[in-house]
C-alpha cells in the first residue's frame, strides 16, 4: 500500500489522538526540551556501545560542533582520508595551523580560534556571544612569547622589536564585543626590506586578519661612503645603530651618504624623563662646526 501526503498527515494526527507513540512524543515537547542525559538515556546491552548520528544540516538552533580527534580506519582505509584528524589532516592538505581553515576542518587550537571571531551579545546572556577582547589575549601571548632579533651590520648592533602599542574594542558597558583591534609596530633591522618585515609579523601572528596602516623603509649604516668616514674622523667616537627611524632612511633610498648625529641619550627617547643636557648640545654644535668648517 502506498500513503500519499495527505494520508501520511492524517495517520499521523489520527495516532496522535489516540495517544500512541506520536502522542507521547508530542506530549513529551510540550513538558519540556529534551536535555542531552534524556537523549543518551538508554538501556545498553554488551560491552561496546556506539552512537551514529546523521550529517549536521538544516538546523533551527545554532550547533558549535567541534570536529573530531579521532578517526579511525579499517583495513586499507587506515590512515587515509577521511579518517585523518588534527595535525594529519592540516598537514595532508597543507592547510596553515591557526587559520580560519583549520579551525573549521580539525580540531586542532579549536578553543582559541573559536574565539578569534567575535559574536555580540547582551552580557546577561554572555553565552551567547563570543567575546573578541578575550580572544587578544593569544594575539597578545605570541607577542610576549616573541624573542626578537639582533643584528650586527658594519659594526653596529640592531636589536629588533614587535609590540602592541594599542588596543580598542567595545560596543557598550552592557555588551559582549564582536571586534577588537590590536595595533602591532615592528621595528626591523635595515637588513630587511619591508616587505620581508610584513611576512615576519604574519608569520608571528598567523590566523589573525591583519591589516597594513603604515610602512617606512630602514637605512643601511653607510658608513663606507667618503663623507661618512670624514664625519666620524671629526666626531672622534665609535659609530653606533640609530634604533628608530628617522629621514635618513629617505636618503639613503635616494643614494644620498646620511648619518644621523646629536646631543642627548636615544635610551631616554619617549620616556617619562627624557631630556638632554645643556653641555652635549654645546659639544654637539661644536663638533658640527669644526666638522663643516674644516678644508675638504
Amino acid at each position: 500500500m502506498t500513503l500519499g501526503r495527505r494520508a501520511l498527515l492524517q495517520v499521523a494526527a489520527a495516532t496522535a489522538a489516540l495517544g500512541g507513540p506520536l502522542g507521547s512524543r508530542a506530549a513529551f515537547g510540550q513538558r519540556s526540551a529534551p536535555t542531552q542525559a534524556d537523549l543518551l538515556r538508554f538501556k545498553a546491552t554488551g560491552q561496546v556501545t556506539l552512537l551514529n548520528f546523521t550529517d549536521l544540516h538544516a538546523q533551527l538552533m545554532p550547533i558549535y560542533f567541534r570536529e573530531p580527534s579521532v578517526n579511525i580506519g579499517v583495513g586499507a582505509d587506515r590512515g587515509l582520508p577521511p579518517h585523518l584528524v588534527g595535525e594529519t589532516l592540516l598537514e595532508a592538505y597543507k592547510v596553515g595551523r591557526g587559520s580560519v581553515e583549520a579551525h573549521a576542518l580539525s580540531c586542532t587550537d579549536f578553543e582559541a580560534l573559536a574565539r578569534t571571531h567575535g559574536r555580540r551579545a547582551h552580557t546577561a546572556r554572555a553565552w551567547r556571544g563570543v567575546n573578541a577582547i578575550h580572544a587578544a589575549g593569544e594575539v597578545l601571548r605570541r607577542l610576549e612569547d616573541y624573542r626578537p632579533r639582533t643584528v650586527t651590520i658594519d659594526g653596529c648592533t640592531y636589536r629588533e622589536g614587535l609590540n602592541a602599542v594599542r588596543i580598542s574594542g567595545g560596543v557598550a558597558g552592557n555588551v559582549v564585543p564582536d571586534e577588537c583591534t590590536v595595533e602591532v609596530n615592528m621595528r626591523f633591522a635595515p637588513d630587511r626590506t619591508e616587505k620581508q618585515a610584513l611576512e615576519h609579523v604574519q608569520e608571528v601572528l598567523e590566523g589573525f586578519e591583519l591589516e597594513l596602516t603604515d610602512s617606512a623603509p630602514g637605512a643601511l649604516p653607510g658608513l663606507t661612503a667618503a663623507p661618512a668616514r670624514e664625519f666620524l674622523a671629526a666626531v672622534g667616537s665609535e659609530p653606533a645603530a640609530k634604533l628608530g627611524w628617522t629621514d635618513v632612511a629617505r636618503f639613503a633610498a635616494l643614494g644620498i651618504p646620511a648619518l644621523n648625529y646629536g646631543p642627548g641619550d636615544p635610551l631616554l627617547a619617549h620616556a617619562p624623563d627624557e631630556h638632554v643636557e645643556i653641555g652635549k648640545i654645546r659639544d654637539g654644535a661644536a663638533t658640527l662646526h669644526r666638522w663643516l668648517a674644516s678644508p675638504f
